[in-house]
């Protein structure tokens, strides 16, 4: 065996680590991302393990999850980063192969011919990519100019995101259709941002956008797969960094979100703490489960208070013609409450103030500002 190059582990350490192997290991997973000397090395211990590090199972994960054009294409942008990355180690090993000499020139010159291979090939899947980009920015364009209320959800893989999402749709008003998100207990159960409309009776409709989950001390390298997801928290009203209270590493989830969106505005940012059915915790923030309807009316109230902050409450009587106009004027209109008389309706509503026309259709009996 060759002589130890500087490089992720010892030779006590490898040698301590190929001793309490037995043949059930199968694999051998590090959490720091591998050199390609390393990768070599750790191969020539452990001969009959395949030799993976963070990185790898990740895009492997990505591999079996991608659904969506962008998805696919951004995981084959990572396969062919990871095949670049390992290519030196490569042509290492063919050069001591075959001796040094000629054939160390001959494995230099085709290491440099498939470096141009895969640069062309990863150049052309990013213009790819950024053409996906460019349709989503599109469609996020056109909900601006409707101008509904947005919310991003984000946090860790498995925090519970596409759960409070589902949840979020089951408090739907009766008769909306309710596209439910793929929801299981397992790691990046979905790669792709899922938008959906939140309509619960008596207060104020929302987007909610569910972004991809996300890792601590990402690889650079996967920066690029949630670059839709930090797009998502800029353009959002609202963001809730939803926090696994079951999790030791409250602290670590946070910062890791704000890491990825280091620009994000302290004003927008709500933190949620999801799974206080496993653990009651004494803070200030909202704690919910994601599962229990009820815990979630909390964030809904919440949402609907961010968001018609200075709206005018408006008291008093329309008939049935005026509510239905009222119902349909989205986000501008919330009635709050609602009570049907023999010839006339009691109405309370928040409207926003630069809708005089809506408030005119009431009967005030009182006007305060919300």
């Amino acid at each position: 065996m060759r002589s130890r190059k500087p490089g992720l582990l010892g030779q006590g350490k490898l040698k301590e680590i190929q001793a309490a192997l037995d043949e059930r290991v199968t694999h051998i997973v590090t959490l720091q991302t591998l050199s390609p000397n390393d990768r070599i090395l750790l191969q020539e211990y452990f001969p009959n393990q395949l030799i993976m590090d963070k990185f790898e199972v990740v895009v492997s994960i990505f591999e079996r999850r991608a659904s969506s054009t962008l998805s696919m294409l951004q995981v084959k942008l990572l396969r062919l980063q990871m095949e670049y990355a390992n290519l030196a180690g490569s042509y290492e090993s063919f050069s001591r192969e075959g001796g040094g000499g000629k054939n160390r020139g001959q494995g230099e010159q085709q290491l440099q011919i498939d470096r141009r291979h895969l640069q062309r090939r990863m150049g052309e899947v990013r213009d790819k990519i950024e053409k996906e980009h460019k349709k989503n920015t599109l469609i996020s364009d056109r909900r601006q100019k409707n101008s509904m209320y947005t919310v991003a959800l984000v946090g860790y893989t498995n925090a519970g995101k596409s759960t409070l999402l589902n949840t979020l749709l089951a408090l739907n008003k009766p008769g909306k259709p309710n596209k439910m998100v793929e929801s299981k207990n397992q790691v990046f159960s979905s790669l792709d941002t899922a938008t959906r409309r939140i309509e619960v009776p008596f207060y104020a409709p929302f987007l909610v956008v569910d972004t991809v989950g996300l890792i601590h001390d990402c690889p650079p390298e996967l920066v690029e797969s949630f670059k839709t997801t930090m797009r998502s928290l800029d353009e959002a009203d609202t963001v809730i960094a939803l926090i696994d209270a079951s999790r030791s590493d409250m602290q670590a989830q946070l910062e890791t979100i704000l890491s990825y969106a280091p620009a994000l505005d302290e004003d927008k940012l709500m933190i949620v703490f999801n799974k206080n059915d496993l653990n009651d915790l004494d803070t200030t923030h909202l704690t919910i489960s994601a599962k229990d309807p009820q815990s979630v009316m909390e964030l809904v109230r919440l949402i609907d208070k961010r968001q018609t902050q200075g709206y005018i409450v408006v008291k008093g009587e329309c008939d049935e013609d005026q509510v239905a106009q009222l119902f349909q004027e989205g986000s501008d209109c919330v009635i709050t409450k609602l009570i049907k008389g023999t010839d006339t309706m009691y109405c309370e509503a928040k409207i926003a103030p630069h809708r005089k026309d809506l408030m005119s259709l009431i009967i005030t009996q009182s006007v305060q500002r919300s």
